[in-house]
């Protein structure tokens, strides 16, 4: 297939290429339905027909993986609105602080409770009201998509369709599928290595994508579905195997959004299933390298077009045709990453012998766990550092969370309770493993930020 420019372009030409084969896969009770392409893409033109009636502007996207709720993010887009992926754990305090800052004036939302939310249905109709004189849509037809979680450091990334094929095209170069392929989609399609793995290059290449049926029955979707394709992040990769449920007609593996022990790919490798790491960002909708069949995967080759520079502290910048068109609404913020179409990754990066990339750290003040979460340690140092009483800085020591805190021994036992304590107001993924003491000031750069990738 050619590198498409829209949702529209691809949809179109894989439903006429290929009409009657599985576009997705979904359970009802314990039976496997399927749609395929040409029904499919005939309901994406009905309903981007009647988002195009509608008077909106900005379409809200929360909710679990559905076929419907696939539909309706992509025909939305067709319809030149723009989409909002929203995390459907959010809290409607934090909902509501996404849909004011993006100017959602409808939101598709398939959880009951959420839906029938009095103050989210007013905040949808204030929006609403600001935004019916107007007829030109900003960025129109793009996604959004948040870069970490719920935190109010979070930046709405704009991306649009032909980034995001774009993306899925560079995919299709590094690993190829076809039409003959079943990609399992246990991956949130509201963060972009979702979107991009779980579903658009599945799509552009006519596989069928079968969607998960969620966290309780993650261990029996690979034997459910019978995939040959897996996108995972490291998390869902250790507990399948730790399981032993991946699928023997399994063929190929993909490893995204975190850092991965190597033992953990090995062990796929030795299931004799073509397993790579690959490396992206939000800002970049995902992909920018990926590891070959059967080399080192931690050396990765660049996507097509990706060119990189490596500054003299080792961070590494970024162009490609995948770049996103800035942080929406925040042009100072944008400016400070993106300047002349390259992008400051914050990543430390070096190029070994073969011009492979290799990462070997994060200049940026985020740390990235397995799971693919990301904790933005300014905002947990503070609230540490007033409960400790002194300076603190977080860490990640082989994806464990560690707390470096400036004190004398002497006060090892009475901070230790502290930071058990508060671990208890933490998910089991977030909490803090190990509390280190230490005398000596943090490294710290010119303008006083911590060189967290010397601890």
């Amino acid at each position: 297939m050619e590198r498409f420019h829209s949702i529209s372009e691809m949809m179109e030409k894989v439903a006429g290429t290929f009409p009657e084969r599985p576009a997705i896969i979904y359970a009802r009770h314990h039976d496997k339905i399927e749609i395929t392409y040409r029904k499919f893409y005939e309901a994406l033109l009905i309903k981007a027909e009647h988002y195009t009636r509608q008077n909106w502007h900005c379409i809200g996207m929360s909710g679990q993986t559905t076929p419907g709720w696939i539909l309706s993010a992509l025909s939305a887009a067709m319809a030149g609105k723009r989409v909002v992926l929203l995390n459907p754990s959010l809290t409607a305090d934090e909902a509501l602080r996404i849909m004011h800052e993006t100017g959602v004036d409808y939101l598709y939302c398939d959880d009951p409770e959420k839906a029938k939310s009095k103050t989210i249905q007013q905040e949808v109709m204030n929006n609403y009201h600001l935004h019916e004189d107007s007829t030109e849509i900003e960025c129109g037809g793009d996604f959004l998509f948040y870069t970490s979680g719920t935190t109010a450091k979070d930046k709405a990334v704009v991306l649009s369709q032909e980034a995001l094929c774009g993306s899925a095209w560079n995919g299709q170069q590094m690993l190829a599928c076809d039409e003959n392929d079943v990609i399992l989609s246990i991956l949130p399609l509201y963060h972009v290595f979702g979107f991009i793995c779980a579903l658009l290059w599945g799509f552009s290449q006519g596989a069928a994508i079968a969607l998960g049926r969620g966290i309780r029955w993650m261990h029996e979707d690979p034997s459910f579905y019978e995939p040959t394709i897996l996108p995972l992040v490291p998390g869902q990769l250790k507990y399948l195997l730790v399981r032993g449920v991946l699928d023997p007609r399994l063929q190929k593996v993909l490893v995204g959004a975190g850092p991965v022990e190597k033992e953990y790919l090995d062990a796929v490798r030795a299931k004799n299933i073509d397993v790579r790491f690959g490396y992206g960002l939000t800002e970049t909708a995902s992909g920018l390298a990926m590891s070959l069949a059967g080399e080192d995967p931690y050396a990765m080759a660049l996507c097509p077009d990706t060119k990189i520079r490596v500054g003299e502290d080792g961070e590494l910048f970024v162009r490609t045709p995948c770049m996103m068109e800035g942080y929406y609404h925040m042009p100072e913020e944008t400016a400070e990453v993106l300047q002349d179409s390259e992008l400051a990754t914050g990543d430390l990066v070096r190029v070994d012998e073969n011009g492979r990339l290799r990462i070997t750290g994060r200049k940026k003040d985020i740390l990235v766990l397995s799971d693919g979460t990301k904790i933005f340690c300014p905002e947990e140092e503070r609230k540490l550092g007033q409960l400790l009483e002194t300076q603190v800085a977080l860490a990640l020591h082989d994806d464990r969370i560690v707390l470096i805190a400036l004190a004398s021994p002497m006060f090892r036992e009475k901070m230790q309770e502290r930071v058990e304590e508060y671990n208890k107001t933490l998910s089991a993924g977030q909490q803090i493993e190990e509390l280190i003491l230490r005398d000596e000031p943090f490294p710290r750069t010119a303008t006083g930020r911590i060189k967290r990738y010397l601890l």
